[in-house]
């Protein structure tokens, strides 16, 4: 792929799509590109969970992935970085912590009083809170604020002088949330931040730990297979943005994508699919529906429930429904289709592709893994 390719596939995704801004950076061994669409290449955006990787690697640095926390029994800051510790997601507004420099101890104080849904590394499910956990944990032991063991472990030896914590004029992010998703930067400085996640500088994180439905995760940053070749990367999205950021090891390859509009995440993957073709010959492969029988799909009807949402699952014709309550003005109905025994994928709608299942847990009953986040079944 050449550089008027990968511009003009860029825009012409952005146009089909909808999409009001865009900004892409591509590197080979041999070139880098980069295409900016409704902003400008200086632009600073609010990169959301690419953040991970960098809290993932600032904390990997000061305590490592092995030492028990305290804070919630039996799990390791690795446990953590992985989302493997068996607790939930969220922890309401993080915003009554505070602005001050404390704000992320105050709020770590708080998270200890938690229960855990499941056992640790026993069932895969994303986490913000383990990684403001982590991040506070890591203040402690290095004896310093989460933002400047950023800055001295991650930012200044990469030179990412227009990457911080600083808000993009006009919105507001609670500072204890920082860890999970509060970093700001250009689209050129994620591209340097790709490429030492693909490279030496990533090695550590690119451990595959736990597994989940569409491939594993390892510290901070996700892994699938493609074709022949194990891709890395994360991604991200706030406020009406959507973030990815992929490497391919083994090819020195790396994209970064961020863009603004309604529907997203259809023109971000694609781009990242035309990509791997051209590059490794290979695309993403969607998961083939298959035949399951009513007895087979209704164990899994019931209420399931976190401390965001509510999901009420029954039966379709030949797959199922999830209606999803996450206490907006509406809620939203997924209808899928089951690829696997217990895993589905979404059939149509903004959130066409989507893919879910139902991991079994020791006690017998099933959860509802959805957007990667574990809710249990109601009593």
């Amino acid at each position: 792929m050449n550089k008027q390719a990968f511009s003009a596939h860029a825009r012409a995704l952005a146009a089909e799509h909808g999409v009001e801004a865009l900004a892409a950076a591509l590197s080979t061994p041999t070139a880098t590109y980069r295409v900016t669409v409704g902003c400008k290449p200086r632009d600073r955006f609010h990169v959301a969970s690419l953040t991970k990787p960098v809290t993932a690697w600032t904390a990997l640095d000061v305590v490592g992935p092995n030492l028990a926390i305290g804070a919630w029994p039996g799990v390791t800051c690795g446990d953590l970085l992985s989302h493997f510790s068996g607790y939930q997601c969220e922890y309401g507004d993080l915003a009554r912590f505070g602005d001050g420099a404390d704000a992320l101890q105050r709020a770590s104080r708080s998270l200890q009083s938690l229960e855990p849904m499941v056992p640790p590394r026993t069932v895969w499910s994303y986490s913000n809170a383990g990684y403001w956990l982590a991040a506070a944990f890591a203040a402690a032991v290095g004896d310093a604020p989460y933002e400047e063991l950023v800055r001295e472990r991650v930012l200044a030896p990469l030179e990412l002088s227009n990457t911080s914590f600083d808000v993009v004029k006009g919105e507001t992010y609670p500072r204890a949330r920082r860890p999970s998703g509060g970093l700001v930067s250009t689209i050129d400085e994620l591209l340097v931040l790709a490429q030492a996640l693909g490279g030496a500088p990533g090695e550590r994180q690119r451990q595959r730990v736990a597994d989940r439905l569409d491939g594993g995760y390892g510290l901070g940053m996700s892994c699938e297979t493609v074709g022949a070749h194990e891709v890395w990367g994360h991604d991200g999205a706030w406020n009406g943005w959507r973030s990815t950021l992929v490497t391919i090891p083994t090819e020195s390859i790396a994209l970064v994508v961020i863009a603004r509009g309604a529907a997203t995440s259809k023109p971000l993957r694609a781009l990242a699919d035309s990509v791997f073709e051209s590059t490794i010959g290979a695309r993403r492969l969607a998961p083939s529906p298959i035949l399951l029988g009513a007895h087979e799909r209704g164990v899994f009807t019931g209420t399931y429930a976190n401390e965001r949402a509510t999901a009420t699952v029954r039966l379709t014709e030949a797959g199922i429904a999830v209606v999803l309550d996450e206490g907006t003005a509406s809620e939203t109905t997924l209808v899928a289709q089951p690829t696997a025994p217990n895993a589905f994928v979404v059939c149509g709608g903004v959130e066409d592709g989507t893919r879910f299942d139902f991991p079994l847990l020791a006690s017998g009953s099933y959860a509802l893994r959805l957007h990667s986040v574990m809710l249990r079944q109601a009593e």
